[in-house]
């Protein structure tokens, strides 16, 4: 049960938004971008800085990503303030 959770719900949503011409869920799906993803963020830039898709947002932008990673909204691990105290 676990590995569909993790796993089969990812898939089977990437390819339902492959079908209907989600760039990032074509880069997942697709192994032709696998040896070389030049064409992919090609195609991002083309569609402009933030490509909003129906899993993801997608960017290419070192000025976006460099915008994210400094922002306070921006963390990574458990949010202290919901986690229960040891």
């Amino acid at each position: 049960m676990r590995w569909v959770m993790q796993h089969g719900v990812v898939r089977f949503a990437a390819k339902r938004a492959a079908a209907q011409g989600d760039l990032h869920a074509l880069f997942m799906r697709d192994d032709r971008y696998r040896p070389d993803p030049f064409p992919f963020y090609e195609a991002v830039r083309r569609r402009g800085r933030i490509v909003r898709g129906r899993l993801v947002s997608v960017t290419v932008s070192y000025d976006v990503i460099t915008e994210v990673l400094r922002s306070d909204d921006w963390r990574a691990g458990p949010d202290e303030d919901v986690m229960p105290r040891p």
